[in-house]
């Protein structure tokens, strides 16, 4: 019976243990010291029983009880076996609840406490358990297979579509290989540590469309262990037209435009050499007047890219004809900042920055490279991040009318050019530029919460637009309630259930042109990301619980006051034998 005594402050024992021994030793000591015989041994037994039971008073021992009442186990996907055994045990009259089976949490209703083992329960049901059911979650071990995943879910015609990943407990010799939409490898990875791996795949995007490329894990010897289908949109490259203005000649520019041109696109260049003085160049366009900065020159343009110190130099008048440009007729603006932008009034682009002197840190390798400013963008409204990773934010930029107004805290950019990543290079001038580019009818930024979409259950769409009370539908002309965030009011959010697997869209009610497409999944697909992901949530929602806390809350505590009536009867005894010599 004792030896399933437990204690309720049992973090407390490697403190309360050996401060007991010291006193008992110290007491043993002093009674060595005055005292013999058989008086010696009644006195330290009478110690033992004092110093033990104040121990007793601070650790609260325990033993196992059945508690009666209303108390529910919820088995989800991977439940652990042993764990249910131990929890029937001590809750034999508990309700199971097969969640796994049918996701139905109905019988959780009017429960005093609940159980969740496994991975958890999904993420949209987390409102059917209450609060005051005193919710404990137990989780199975992690799975194995692909547990985390970062890709390029949106690419350019040209640009390079990067995959980062984890993977726990792969087979030794085992392959991770990536395939386009007709089966073609591109790119792979060997899996040598049988724990956990992290990888990185890579491959040109060749073809515009939407397509699904795969993921196919294969054995040592080839054979096909596992394909999961990534959804990729690929938009065609257009040819931009764009209008630079440099203070003075950078090298940043002079590696831009061969870049750009080398592209395609239409770049008319003004630069400063002196006062009154300027050079003017034309890559893939005709020859025009750039003398003056009108809304007629800006209007012609997709996208102005204009140096912070230029933008000092623009008068009153011109300075309004970029904002009248970008507010009506969705020109795209990106400040090519110096050290000295961060810290002036920030009256075109509104941006706020704070100072952060630690290095480039991005979801791949080359971006150690990357050089930036001591500073990094702060949170704040209408804010859309290009380029992030957690929550350091490295490109931006603001919806502003139609238009947008972005900027960057890198660095010495062309570097990269001189020390041979041209790859690099390309694809963080790619990502700021396709960001801020493009005129669209109602312009929009689409984004789908959530990853996998399955079939039957919640897609969580986020809308950033300037347009009033925009009208949402999908693919089957379903219209979607869109909620405004009240304190972004261009910010708007709504929840479907796509009915279909395979591509589905969101589009404006009136405008076809401003929409997006996502790809729903079979609930079979992606299994080990989204029971990790179901997992991760489960515990975030209930950390306030640990499996630890279901064993407290199961054990019967002994009453104190027997322990307290021990402390009183033994250090009555300790003071009065001493008296009686």
């Amino acid at each position: 019976m004792w030896s399933k005594m437990e204690f309720l402050h049992s973090e407390w024992v490697p403190y309360v243990v050996p401060a007991a021994l010291v006193l008992l030793l110290v007491y043993a000591w002093k009674g060595w010291t005055t005292t013999s015989g058989n008086r010696l041994l009644l006195l330290v037994s009478l110690a033992i029983l004092s110093i033990g039971s104040l121990a007793m008073l601070a650790l609260k021992p325990g033993m196992p009880q059945s508690i009666s009442g209303k108390t529910a186990i919820i088995l989800t996907s991977n439940y652990p076996e042993i764990k249910l055994d131990s929890l029937s045990k001590l809750y034999p009259k508990a309700a199971r609840i097969d969640y796994h089976e049918n996701g139905n949490l109905d019988s959780a209703e009017d429960v005093n406490e609940i159980f969740i083992l496994g991975n958890g329960i999904k993420p949209y049901d987390f409102s059917q358990i209450a609060a005051s059911s005193k919710p404990v979650f137990i989780p199975s071990e992690v799975p194995s297979g692909m547990v985390q995943l970062n890709f390029s879910k949106k690419v350019n015609l040209g640009d390079s579509i990067k995959i980062e990943g984890r993977f726990k407990n792969p087979a030794t010799g085992s392959r991770l290989v990536l395939t386009d939409f007709s089966g073609n490898s591109l790119d792979s990875t060997e899996f040598s540590n049988t724990k956990e791996e992290i990888f990185r795949l890579e491959a040109r995007a060749m073809v515009a469309g939407n397509y699904l490329y795969n993921l196919v894990l294969k054995d040592s010897v080839g054979k096909i262990l596992n394909s999961e289908a990534l959804p990729i949109k690929i938009k065609d490259r257009e040819a931009l037209k764009l209008l630079v203005l440099n203070s003075y000649p950078l090298f940043e520019t002079k590696y831009l435009k061969e870049f750009l041109g080398r592209e395609g696109h239409e770049i008319s260049l003004k630069t400063r050499i002196s006062r009154g003085r300027y050079k003017y160049e034309f890559i893939n366009t005709a020859n025009r007047s750039l003398r003056n900065l009108t809304s007629e020159l800006l209007e012609d343009h997709d996208l102005l890219l204009i140096d912070s110190d230029y933008l000092d130099l623009l008068s009153p008048g011109e300075k309004e004809a970029v904002r009248t440009s970008v507010a009506e007729a969705g020109l795209g603006v990106f400040v090519m900042p110096s050290e000295d932008f961060f810290r002036k009034n920030q009256e075109l682009t509104g941006f706020k920055f704070y100072s952060d002197q630690s290095p480039v840190n991005l979801n791949f390798k080359a971006s150690e490279s990357l050089e930036k400013h001591d500073f990094l963008f702060s949170e704040q409204d209408k804010l859309v991040a290009v380029i992030e990773n957690s929550d350091k934010i490295y490109s931006a930029y603001k919806i502003s009318g139609s238009g947008k107004i972005g900027s960057w805290v890198f660095a010495n950019l062309y570097q990269l050019v001189l020390k041979g990543d041209l790859e690099t290079y390309e694809y963080v001038w790619s990502r700021m530029i396709n960001s801020l580019a493009g005129k669209e009818s109602i312009p929009a930024e689409w984004t789908i919460g959530n990853f996998p979409v399955y079939r039957n259950e919640p897609a969580e769409i986020s809308l950033r637009t300037n347009y009033p009370q925009p009208r949402i539908q999908t693919s089957e002309n379903i219209p979607v309630p869109m909620a405004m965030n009240p304190e972004i009011p261009e910010l708007w959010s709504g929840r479907v259930y796509p009915s279909k697997s395979g591509w589905n869209q969101f589009a404006f009610a009136k405008d076809t042109l401003s929409d997006t497409n996502y790809y729903v999944f079979e609930d079979t697909s992606w299994s080990a990301l989204n029971n990790f992901k179901i997992r991760e949530a489960n515990i975030k929602r209930f950390s306030n619980k640990s499996k630890n806390k279901a064993t407290v809350e199961s054990l019967q505590e002994i009453n104190r006051i027997w322990f307290f009536l021990i402390f009183l009867a033994s250090a009555f005894f300790l003071w009065l034998i001493p008296k009686l010599e």
